[in-house]
């Protein structure tokens, strides 16, 4: 699969493209929320309920994902998204500028 030319995104289209992948699998560079490492991964996107040990579940900050080289599903924040790979594309996430309030 060839990749095309990086372009850029915001972190709410690559949520969407995320969650609208069909279960392909794609990779992603995070920073995690833990430790502030950065991460990568290869994963496809899963449409879970509640998973065992708690409440985690996709939500609009966090999305659960099953990871391939770990076997295990996995939460990647939103707002740490760096980095998506996805449908022979390489996508760099930009961050919205907070807003100021005047």
């Amino acid at each position: 699969m060839e990749i095309l030319n990086n372009a850029q995104i915001t972190m709410r289209e690559a949520s969407g493209l995320i969650r609208s992948s069909g279960g392909k699998f794609f990779g992603c560079t995070f920073v995690k929320r833990t430790n502030n490492d950065l991460r990568e991964m290869w994963c496809r996107f899963a449409e879970v309920g509640e998973l065992k040990g708690g409440l985690r579940r996709t939500t609009d900050d966090l999305i659960v994902v099953w990871d391939d080289h770990k076997h295990a599903y996995r939460s990647i924040p939103v707002e740490g998204l760096r980095e998506l790979r996805i449908n022979g594309e390489q996508l760099e996430i930009i961050h919205d500028e907070p807003k100021l309030s005047l």
